[in-house]
């Protein structure tokens, strides 16, 4: 799992903190405290640790996690984020943060601003949302290609009316 993360995280970090995990979010704090960790990285941990056990629940809680839905809860964490809400995923949701790190977090639709502005759609908050769908749509298997987003975005306009 490591080799799938930026290389520039501290690996002896997330094995303290994979050490750590299995505490409960007081047990972490008494143990940060007691090694005298700078109270800085101190609260960092403290903090990777509360997203991961969030993040961690919020996809536990989820029936069926679409690949769209993966991204969104993953796309703005850290590397240790990742890697400590994989660990408290266990063994049988693991899967989902391999394809994430493997593949998902690096698809781009084919479309960008300037094709969409092309074809009619307005510079704008609608337009960021609407490359936004396609996004979530091609990680879930519903647009494979250009010409399919096309037609999505062709669509969506006719619409909107």
């Amino acid at each position: 799992l490591a080799s799938k993360v930026n290389k520039s995280i501290n690996i002896w970090k997330v094995r303290f903190w994979l050490l750590l995990f299995s505490s409960t979010a007081q047990e972490y704090k008494q143990t940060i405290m007691d090694l005298h960790v700078e109270e800085t990285l101190g609260e960092r941990v403290i903090n990777i640790y509360s997203i991961a056990k969030f993040v961690s629940k919020k996809i536990k809680g989820m029936k069926t996690p679409r690949p769209s839905e993966i991204y969104q809860t993953l796309t703005k964490l850290t590397d240790e984020e990742i890697l400590l809400t994989c660990v408290a995923l266990g063994d049988k949701l693991a899967y989902l943060i391999f394809a994430y790190l493997e593949k998902d977090r690096y698809i781009k639709p084919a479309l960008n601003g300037q094709d969409l502005k092309k074809m009619g759609v307005p510079a704008s908050e609608e337009m960021g949302d609407l490359l936004k769908e396609i996004l979530y749509a091609k990680l879930d298997g519903k647009l494979l290609t250009k010409k399919q987003e096309e037609e999505y975005v062709r669509d969506r306009i006719q619409q909107k009316g």
